[in-house]
């Protein structure tokens, strides 16, 4: 009789330790989803992280299956309304991506189950925990985007993003100028005319203004196309800047270009050097198979990186401008330049589900809080200042 409520007890407890893998999988999701409620909930890494250690495999798979498959919906839902892939093949795709995600994250859990069963230090076991943990996040964001030898990272898993709000404090506004995003309608010259219009405002002030668009806010080339464009910059004050995502045409093809103007002008322009690959180009490795432009580039543009060494700085009106756009700063580490003395960072978000856009403006907090300039991120759905 005893022997029977021993095993029963112990089904129950194995029964309860489960559910709360699959419940730690939705906890940490919400925390993405809605960091506003439920952002304390990503602390539940630590103890999701460590019962998957001495877990049966079905229930490691299945709860982090649960975990990734939710948070990279966003991916998904771009893969469904931009690819001409059938529906089984998306799924396929978003499988094998599951998949790798799987066997990163297996290859830290094991590696932290073999050494924590070597030793029955607590300290050396905790310890072990934050170096596997730590770990896993660190190559996420280094490598977790890579796409065979395309290497670079995804930094949407970051596990402060949920909380950045809650320990990142703003500084006093000290800088003098005052920042505006606009987003037109469409992306036409007369659109973006209007959006301008009503956001800028002439008057008498002190304050530089600085007007900023997100990436391809107008998808023509305004190097060649600046009759079109000069009423637009031709309405701003003379201290005051205006910069438009647009592209430009090269030898080597078209380029993402972040313009900067003056009432003067175009004083010059950024031009994105790493490219999301399927969404902005097809790897080398694929560029041979035609069904590889089915995933996302049928309904896009092929897009050419900037191989250039030119100076990533632009100085105007007394400002020494360095420009980041969209993956030239979320995928790679940046380096600010020693003279800049305003950050702007623009993105194409508008892809993107709410909640994904939402993580890119918190890593932009995360990443620039700490910086002596200010900082000012568009996208098409967010927009931050930080100084």
């Amino acid at each position: 009789m005893f022997f029977q409520q021993n095993i029963i007890q112990r089904r129950r407890n194995n029964i309860k330790q489960i559910f709360l893998l699959y419940l730690y999988a939705f906890c940490i999701n919400a925390a993405y989803f809605f960091p506003t409620y439920f952002g304390y909930f990503v602390i539940l890494w630590v103890p999701f992280f460590k019962s998957l250690a001495y877990r049966p495999s079905i229930h490691k798979v299945g709860s982090l299956t649960v975990l990734f498959s939710i948070h990279f919906l966003w991916l998904l839902n771009i893969c469904i309304k931009q690819s001409d892939l059938c529906f089984h093949q998306i799924l396929g795709l978003y499988g094998i991506l599951i998949g790798i995600y799987l066997l990163h994250i297996l290859c830290w859990i094991y590696t932290y189950k073999v050494f924590a069963q070597k030793t029955d230090n607590l300290f050396i076991q905790k310890a072990l925990l934050t170096f596997c943990l730590t770990g896993y996040f660190m190559t996420v964001e280094t490598w977790g985007g890579s796409v065979l030898t395309v290497p670079f990272g995804y930094p949407l898993m970051h596990p402060a993003l949920p909380i950045a709000n809650l320990f990142i404090h703003q500084k006093t506004d000290k800088s003098g100028i005052t920042f505006k995003a606009v987003r037109p309608q469409n992306r036409t010259i007369p659109s973006f005319f209007s959006a301008l219009e009503k956001k800028y405002v002439k008057k008498k002030r002190t304050t530089q203004c600085i007007l900023a668009s997100p990436e391809t806010t107008i998808d023509i080339n305004l190097h060649i196309h600046n009759e079109e464009i000069k009423p637009c910059y031709q309405l701003l004050d003379p201290n005051d800047i205006l910069t438009i995502g647009s592209i430009i045409e090269t030898s080597a093809g078209i380029e993402h270009a972040l313009y900067l103007y003056t009432n003067n002008g175009c004083q010059g322009w950024f031009s994105k050097k790493q490219l999301i690959p399927f969404y902005e180009y097809i790897p080398p490795l694929f560029i041979h198979h035609p069904e590889s432009f089915q995933i996302f580039l049928s309904k896009t543009t092929p897009f050419t990186p900037d191989r250039s060494n030119k100076e990533n700085i632009i100085c105007i009106n007394n400002q020494k401008i360095q420009g980041y756009i969209c993956a030239d700063f979320f995928v790679k580490k940046i380096s600010i330049h020693p003279d800049a003395t305003l950050l702007i960072i623009v993105a194409n978000d508008s892809s993107m589900l709410p909640y994904a856009a939402h993580l890119m403006k918190q890593y932009v907090l995360l990443k620039c809080f700490h910086l002596n300039v200010p900082v000012f991120y568009v996208g098409w759905q967010n927009s931050l200042k930080i100084f």
